[in-house]
């Protein structure tokens, strides 16, 4: 007989396990699921001697007399861990247990038990969260787990109220004109108000209007942001902090129009010019215009097939900007615009035309185009793995300059999973990758090879392999990565092989060769608490250790020690009321006594917003003894740098990462009308970018330059060093550029170690450094191919042997250490938490450049910023070259501060949103509506927790018909599901805090009567207890765009329905916000454009959470 689907499984061996139940408790209620990770026949079951030679997972939820969930015990890697809930009298939640491990048995785990296991695990019998009600039935207080939270008193408290006489400004935006009024104050009792108070007594206060409006933030008392409606509820001002203070709209308000419609047409962010939008007759934007494209004369357009699909996207000198459809409609035997096939319904109103991206949906018919783009790399794209590409984009050009194009073409299994990718680099670098995945959709094996065309035939480069092995209950065991050599033999390490500890967290990771093992410790609340390896060990103390305790997340204190150095290094953090960094205060041996104050840095000063006024940092002067290296005067203009003064001693000599003034003039710094840094005199340096906002070009004073090329997606293709060579150039903070052939040292620009140097001053050398994924060439030869964890290297002396290098990363993903593969330590760095370097301590700490957050740090000239990819960081004076994309989620923050000024605890990846494809076929009057999300796990038990449900998910494929059109033109659209997961490395995530990607987590950090959260639409954490129920599918559903509904998983009390699922009207939110691209509003009733292929992910919070990740859900 042929195998049986995944959910089929489920269902069947439901029942035959408790038909054959052996470890239940056969005298309470339970539900059992067993969960098939493997394909198997039928007769396979009996065959090898039942289920437990079956790769499964398994879960048992117990349930009391009135059908509540009173214990969930589920087996991850191999480990069994329960969880329970109690209830007071009135039926309301009680008390919380954190997870503890059941050590392989299933049967009910009282109390007590709960209580000795936790002993035994956690050290501690406190691990349950209390919770206390008004009489209202309102959650006023949830006691902290843990005993050292419990003897403090530590806990959550939420207070309800009213505003009081004068306590509230009341601002005003009437209709009848463009300006913000001052309304005195709100009268006594028109407002309420609900106060968030934290374990360290950190307050949020949000005052809400009559309609629900919120009015205003108020952090600790008095750091306040208002939010100013017109008169029918539109937001149209949002005043952050420093506003209150100095009164500058225009460098500390944001502001929003509307046209008659309700669609933003123009927004006005702080310190930037405005960005003004046109939208076409299906209420799609059109047009746009920033201050950028506005300086050259330019519109960018956006062009879109008959399913609302973006199609095409470039630029154009004119336009006529009227309501008309703004249709491309794609012509298998026509040339259409530019050679692309597509056909516009409004040719005649755009003229000047560049294009930026074109995208193809589903089949290949656009190949046969390709020859223009591609050159004689065309012939190496093949449509032969077409059959399951309907209703998913096939293909994707992207116009670099007028001989530079990008190529990307994807290909698909009968799951829409993406199997085979080709991607072309402007007509002579080709890259092959293939995917293959297991039973349960997790990616297997990923084969990715490298072609470059010469003397026009497309010759191998090189090629690697990830093979990814998964135990029996389908979590990572180990993974592979194998280099080939230019004659396709193979090397290959295990690069890392799991332990998982009793409730699954990561409990060790060992790496390949001799790099030896990392290990992880947690405390109760799942924050790290350590990380050991050979050569480099952190303690991270929360509530105890040498520091200030902290009781709400926050890092009390850091040791470390590595290999270099015969003495524990560590700092004691300083934290404001809005839980800044004030001081970080360095000190060696564990008790952190000796040799203090050496690495310091403090924060005098920041302002409302968070943009720092006055820095100082300590360090090894020239004169060999230890005192400040830096002590900065900052001046703003608003919340951008205007210039800075430092009356510190230099600090060269030792090479120390520290601010360089160079310049003595009233404004040092300059920006453009998007807010992006143009002009930089303290380093020399100017910056050019292109019509997208990336850089282009810098340009330093003393002749070097550095010129970059992305694609129109942000993606950095390479980077072209212009250094002057100097004859014996001395080292000067740190960067020597190019020093002469027979004095070289090690030298941040190792893009030049095998450049051939002759001594002719003044010349300029070129050198560039490429980046295709995860492979990196230098000067047209492989340099680096990166790996999870690490890189291998090529030893030029043996034939180009691959040799394998480990990062040792601390809670951040700073990489502390590298070791070679044969346990050879090679790289040590020490950071300051605002990412600089001790350049006067440390191992070699030049060889490579992956450093603070996993990120590159380019110190080539003086630059010193880490690239983000999104923006540059410059940590000498902690701030972004460019706004945050994300400043409209954050109005408290200045979006040049970084990680809200929490170094210790967050950083700042990029992420992307979920996007919708639809595809229709006239002659049926059907088509399909795919939704595809890549979800980011944290580690490996999240992985199998977030794929569980994602395929649940997917399963829904078909089974919902989203209906759109009119009577007489119905439009008929089969939903279906493309919910990816892959693991994220440390690098890419964040720690509690401004999550940007789809990611997944499963903790037990936040409020003990929180099941799960879904920040921003975007990041979803899940508490242990619920990993396996319905939660996490029901904040998939935020995830997707989707709201509280009365029927269905969607119900806010949803969690104790296990067996409910998403109803039609949750996909209709899912489809519809896309379909339509209508402006929507979120849940702060925040008007936000909701842009090409994305839906405003709605989200259920209270109005903490978009800075705090707090409750989301309150059981009532």
């Amino acid at each position: 007989m042929g195998r049986l689907s995944y959910i089929t499984y489920i269902v069947f061996f439901m029942f035959y396990c408790t038909q054959n139940a052996l470890s239940q408790s056969a005298d309470r209620n339970y539900v059992k699921s067993v969960n098939l990770t493997e394909a198997v026949e039928w007769g396979d079951i009996i065959d090898r001697g039942g289920i437990d030679n079956i790769s499964h997972t398994t879960e048992v939820v117990y349930y009391d007399g009135l059908g509540r969930p009173v214990q969930d015990i589920s087996n991850i890697s191999g480990q069994t861990a329960s969880s329970a809930t109690t209830y007071d009298t009135s039926g309301r939640t009680a008390d919380t247990w954190l997870a503890v491990p059941t050590y392989g048995d299933f049967k009910y785990f009282g109390i007590n038990e709960c209580s000795n296991s936790a002993a035994n695990f956690y050290g501690d019998t406190q691990v349950f969260s209390s919770n206390s009600y008004d009489a209202l039935g309102r959650v006023v207080s949830i006691k902290t787990a843990g005993s050292n939270w419990k003897a403090q008193g530590k806990e959550k408290a939420v207070r309800y109220g009213t505003n009081a006489e004068k306590e509230v400004k009341r601002y005003k935006a009437p209709m009848e004109k463009v300006s913000l009024v001052d309304g005195g104050f709100y009268p006594a009792a028109t407002l309420t108000c609900e106060t968030y108070t934290d374990e360290d007594g950190r307050t949020l206060a949000v005052y809400k209007d009559f309609f629900g409006n919120k009015v205003l933030e108020r952090r600790n008392g008095g750091n306040d942001t208002y939010f100013v409606y017109d008169d029918i509820g539109r937001l149209r001002y949002v005043l952050s902090p420093e506003y209150q203070k100095s009164g500058y709209k225009d460098m500390y308000a944001y502001e929003y129009r509307y046209d008659t419609k309700g669609r933003i047409v123009k927004k006005i962010l702080p310190g930037c010019e405005y960005t003004q939008y046109w939208y076409d007759g299906a209420d799609r934007v059109a047009f746009m215009q920033d201050a950028t494209l506005r300086g050259k004369g330019l519109y960018r357009f956006f062009l879109y097939d008959p399913l609302g699909r973006l199609a095409v996207q470039g630029l154009c000198k004119s336009c006529i900007r009227s309501e008309d459809v703004c249709m491309a409609t794609y012509r298998k035997s026509a040339d259409g615009l530019s050679g692309t096939g597509y056909e516009l319904g409004i040719a005649d109103k755009i003229s000047g035309i560049t294009l930026e991206t074109v995208n193809y949906y589903d089949d290949y018919d656009f190949l046969k185009r390709c020859t223009a783009w591609a050159g004689a790399l065309k012939d190496s794209l093949s449509a032969d793995n077409g059959q399951y590409s309907t209703g998913s984009k096939t293909g994707c050009v992207q116009f670099v300059n007028e001989s530079f194009h990008f190529v990307d073409v994807m290909y698909y299994n009968i799951r829409s999973r993406i199997i085979g990718e080709r991607k072309i680099y402007g007509k002579e670098r080709l890259t092959v990758q293939n995917n293959e995945y297991t039973f349960t959709d997790k990616l297997k094996r990923q084969i990715t090879s490298e072609y470059r065309l010469v003397n026009g035939v497309s010759v191998y480069q090189n090629r690697n392999d990830l093979i990814n092995t998964y135990d029996k209950h389908d979590a990572l065991a180990y993974t592979d990565f194998s280099v080939y050599d230019k004659n396709m033999t193979a090397y290959t390490q295990r690069i890392k092989s799991y332990c998982y500890d009793g409730i699954g967290r990561v409990k060790s990771v060992t790496r390949g060769g001799n790099a030896g093992n990392v290990s992880y410790t947690y405390n109760l609340h799942g924050w790290t608490t350590s990380i050991d390896s050979k050569d480099f060990h952190e303690e991270l103390h929360y509530t105890d250790g040498v520091g200030t305790p902290r009781y709400n997340g926050s890092v009390s204190s850091q040791l470390w020690s590595t290999a270099d150095y015969g003495q524990v290094r560590g700092y004691k953090f300083e934290y404001d009321g809005l839980d800044r960094l004030k001081e970080a205060v360095y000190g060696e041996t564990p008790s952190l006594s000796d040799k203090e104050n050496r690495y310091n840095e403090k924060v005098i000063e920041y302002t409302a917003n968070g943009a720092m006024k006055r820095f100082q940092r300590r360090g090894r002067k020239d004169d060999g003894e230890y005192g400040k290296i830096d002590n900065l005067n900052i001046k703003l203009d608003g919340n951008r740098l205007l210039s800075v003064t430092d009356d510190a001693l230099p600090a060269n000599k030792y090479s120390s990462f520290n601010f360089i003034d160079g310049a003595n003039e009233t404004v040092e710094y300059e920006f453009n009308g998007v807010g992006a840094l143009t002009k930089d005199l303290n380093r020399g340096i100017t910056i050019r970018y292109d019509n997208l906002g990336y850089p282009r070009r810098i340009d330093f004073k003393d002749g070097n330059s550095i010129t970059y090329t992305y694609l129109p997606d942000g993606t950095l293709l390479s980077r072209k060093y212009g250094l002057p060579y100097n004859i014996e150039k001395e080292k000067v903070n740190g960067v020597i550029g190019i020093d002469n052939a027979a004095d070289r040292v090690s030298t941040e620009a190792s893009s030049f170690s095998d450049t051939i140097m002759a001594a002719q001053p003044g010349m300029i050398l070129f050198g560039e450094t490429e980046y295709s994924g995860n492979i990196i060439y230098r000067n047209g030869k492989l340099n680096k191919v990166l790996f999870p964890g690490g890189y291998c290297s090529f030893d030029k002396k043996k034939n180009d042997l691959p040799i394998f290098h480990y990062y040792t990363q601390d809670h951040l993903g700073n990489n502390r250490v590298v070791t070679k593969e044969d346990g050879t330590v090679e790289q040590i760095v020490h950071y300051y938490p605002f990412g600089g370097t001790f350049n006067d301590a440390g191992v070699n700490i030049g060889l490579q450049q992956y450093k603070y957050n996993g990120k590159e740090l380019d110190r080539v000239a003086g630059l010193n910023t880490y690239d983000y990819g999104a923006r540059q960081y410059f940590s000498p004076v902690p701030t972004w070259d460019r706004m945050d994309s994300m400043a409209e989620y954050h109005y408290e923050t200045s979006p040049y501060a970084y990680c809200g000024n929490n170094p210790v605890k967050r950083f700042d990846p990029d992420g992307n949103d979920y996007e919708v494809n639809f595809s229709y076929d006239e002659s049926t009057g059907m088509g399909t509506a795919t939704v595809s999300a890549i979800i980011y796990a944290f580690n490996e038990y999240d992985f199998s927790i977030a794929q569980k449900n994602a395929n649940e998910i997917n399963d829904l494929s078909g089974k919902f018909i989203y209906r759109a059109g009119t009577k007489t033109n119905p439009l008929n659209f089969t939903v279906n599901f493309n919910l990816q997961v892959q693991i994220a490395n440390k690098a890419e995530k964040i720690n509690n805090l401004n999550y940007n990607e789809n990611s997944f987590e499963t903790t037990n950090r936040f409020g003990e009567n929180t099941n799960g959260i879904t920040q921003l639409g975007k990041y979803i954490g899940i508490k242990y207890n619920r990993s396996n129920t319905s939660t996490v599918k029901h904040e998939f559903g935020h995830m997707l765009g989707m709201t509280h509904s009365e029927k269905g998983i969607m119900t806010a009390e949803s969690f104790y329905r296990d067996n409910e699922e998403f109803n039609k009207y949750n996909i209709y939110q899912t489809v519809h916000g896309v379909f339509s691209r209508n402006v929507e509003y979120d849940d702060n009733m925040h008007r936000l454009e909701t842009g090409e292929g994305h839906l405003v992910n709605n989200t259920i919070y209270n109005s903490d959470i978009l800075r705090r990740g707090k409750v989301i859900h309150i059981k009532q």
